[in-house]
């Protein structure tokens, strides 16, 4: 599953650092386990110099490039982070297996089976 998110980060480098918002798909996979793709600075310092920066987003760090109004971010996936399992993903495949209930030959014969078990250790 894909989603759009906003999210908050913080510009650093040629001498100057500030706050910024970027704009990224989070990509969700069936254990709960995600990574952002596709990153794109939205809002950011007017009078940021041109240049390469650092653009720290939850505890990442990307490579960016200022020139003019344009910010080009060169990582292009980020964020790959284990999460715990959402049960609304997980799929019926992987989770517990359910125990069947048994046919009355299939109780009969186990009954029979721990009857003799526990007489013979008696």
């Amino acid at each position: 599953m894909q989603v759009t998110v906003l999210l908050a980060g913080r510009l650093r480098g040629m001498g100057v650092e500030g706050e910024c918002d970027l704009m990224a798909k989070r990509n969700l996979a069936d254990h709960g386990s995600y990574a952002y793709t596709d990153p794109v600075v939205i809002r950011a310092p007017s009078h940021f110099p041109d240049g390469d920066f650092s653009l720290i987003v939850e505890g990442d760090v990307l490579a960016v490039n200022h020139r003019g109004v344009l910010w080009t971010v060169r990582t292009e996936r980020f964020g790959e982070r284990a999460g715990t399992p959402n049960p609304l993903m997980v799929s019926a495949a992987a989770s517990e297996p359910q125990r069947l209930p048994q046919s009355p030959a299939k109780r009969r014969k186990r009954a029979k089976a721990q009857t003799s078990a526990g007489s013979a250790t008696g």
